[in-house]
């Protein structure tokens, strides 16, 4: 479960995406664009802080780890040479972290994952805790997406002001989720996680649920389901995520701070390891 260098300028948004409906509504906007005044932006949008812990489960559970107790175990029968992982870092195997750090001046978006590595040789079982991840941040003066564990630039590039510019929007499009319940996405209940409203929506893969607390500043909930190899986006923050039958990548909110006051250093960490908001 290792995160890709795939930043959110590849995928910009969490969407699924619907030939046909996507050609229709970028036409459709274009047109309405020569009639209509752009919006507002937003003045008065607080700073938002997420933070979610991912697993991947194969019936139930980690997977990750089920498969390091099936290793040690088969080492032990062959009478390898076994260093086991600490218990710390056993804690770690098989899960990742999600963190959205977004203010009216800055944005900051974290995946970071910890996988099993061998660092024996071929006939022993040296097991080690392999780190890696994207931290992406951007301004209005620079952007650039950092390779974890060690905060090496990977790519950067000029500010992005517009991308700052908030604007209000309805949490669901009514037209990507009546597409989505003709390819088998169904828009289930409108619920809450840790006391903030989300909208969940149920498919085949699992059911998901995403941020409708944030419209008015330009947050949407779309019918996207997670997967691990997808970049996170300043306007999608996902609250929960269950895979059915306990076979997928399960998402679960740990931590969400609204309004609360932030650092240049909590967005852009000198060192590897990750911040919380405050």
């Amino acid at each position: 479960m290792s995160a890709s260098i795939r930043t959110r300028n590849t995928r910009r948004h969490v969407r699924i995406v619907l030939p046909g409906l996507l050609a229709a509504m970028a036409v459709g906007g274009c047109a309405a664009g020569e009639d209509e005044a752009p919006p507002t932006a937003s003045t008065d949008m607080p700073t938002v802080y997420a933070d979610a812990r991912v697993e991947r489960l194969v019936d139930g559970a980690n997977a990750g780890q089920a498969e390091y107790q099936a290793m040690l175990q088969a080492c032990s029968e062959a009478g390898a040479s076994t260093v086991p992982l600490s218990a710390e870092d056993g804690t770690l195997l098989g899960t990742g972290r999600l963190q959205w750090w977004i203010t009216p001046e800055r944005v900051a978006l974290r995946r970071e994952y910890w996988d099993l590595a061998n660092s024996g040789d071929i006939d022993q079982c040296h097991f080690t805790l392999a780190h890696s991840g994207v931290h992406e941040y951007f301004d209005a003066d620079r952007s650039v997406a950092f390779e974890l564990p060690g905060m090496e630039i990977a790519s950067e590039g000029p500010g992005e002001p517009d991308a700052l510019l908030r604007h209000a929007v309805d949490p669901i499009d009514t037209e990507l989720a009546d597409a989505a319940t003709s390819a088998g996405i169904e828009r289930a209940a409108k619920t809450q996680v840790q006391g903030q409203p989300c909208q969940a929506w149920r498919s085949a893969q699992g059911t998901v649920c995403k941020w409708t607390g944030g419209g008015e500043w330009g947050f949407v909930a779309s019918p996207g389901f997670f997967q691990a190899t997808d970049a996170l986006s300043e306007s999608e923050i996902i609250l929960q995520q269950e895979p059915a039958g306990g076979n997928g990548v399960q998402v679960t909110l740990t931590r969400f701070m609204l309004g609360e006051p932030w650092s240049r250093a909590a967005l852009l960490p000198a060192m590897g390891d990750g911040e919380d908001g405050a």
